[in-house]
């Protein structure tokens, strides 16, 4: 499947890394890979045509980047700590909504959605691909050349 970057929408999700890690508001491209994080969820997309290897700030989109792009792949877990999404349900705690997912992990629905928008796409889309890591609160998506995992909450 071939997947669209919204850039407007990326741009929403890096925002807040202005002021605090200028390299969490940078794309990742390496080989045949195009990667960012926010440090709460990262999204890669793989199997892509291009040799390059260079970070570029969606902001200035300057190239020259100093500092080294955070080193994701050590972020992933094995895939047999995984396990299949049973049920999502939302909830609402404190003014905040959250995806409740096989009734036990929590994630901020308003950082779930723009994640899943900066690919046109919504949690729904995956229903049959998402995954949650069976110790961690980690959703995962792991299909056709996108891997997509952010991060869960425990809600005050």
């Amino acid at each position: 499947m071939i997947y669209k970057i919204n850039f407007n929408v990326v741009k929403q999700l890096l925002r807040p890394n202005l002021k605090k890690r200028k390299i969490l508001t940078c794309i990742r491209y390496t080989k045949g890979k195009i990667q960012f994080t926010n440090s709460y969820s990262l999204l890669e997309l793989n199997n892509l045509g291009h040799d390059d290897t260079f970070t570029l700030d969606v902001f200035s989109g300057s190239i020259t980047i100093a500092q080294p792009y955070p080193d994701l792949e050590r972020i992933k877990p094995e895939p047999s700590k995984l396990g299949k999404v049973n049920n999502i349900s939302i909830t609402m705690n404190d003014g905040t909504t959250y995806y409740v997912i096989n009734n036990q992990r929590y994630f901020r629905k308003r950082e779930v959605d723009i994640l899943f928008k900066t690919i046109d796409k919504k949690i729904t889309d995956f229903e049959n691909e998402l995954q949650v890591h069976q110790d961690k609160p980690m959703l995962v998506v792991d299909v056709d050349g996108l891997y997509i995992l952010t991060l869960g909450v425990i809600p005050r």
